[in-house]
């Protein structure tokens, strides 16, 4: 089974994190995407665990960005 260069591999793990978006559960996902690419269960969780990050890295960023949104409301009230 050959490896997938950089490109292949980038592209199924958003193609995973969409599958996770979209609400399909961790072992469907894994059943799903063995039968759709030459991989083994172990590379599927390899998938999930970097989709999951990507996810939360996002999740991050947006909730400080509403936090520091939050504050300059509260500073602005405030002034008023």
């Amino acid at each position: 089974m050959p490896k997938s260069d950089r490109l292949e591999f980038l592209r199924r793990v958003e193609a995973v994190r969409q599958l996770m978006l979209s609400g399909l559960a961790g072992e469907e996902i894994v059943r799903q995407v063995a039968s759709q690419w030459p991989v083994k269960e172990r590379q599927v969780q390899n998938y999930l665990r970097i989709a999951r990050e990507k996810i939360l890295n996002v999740s991050a960023v947006e909730r400080a960005y509403q936090q520091a949104e939050h504050i300059a409301l509260r500073q602005l009230l405030r002034r008023k």
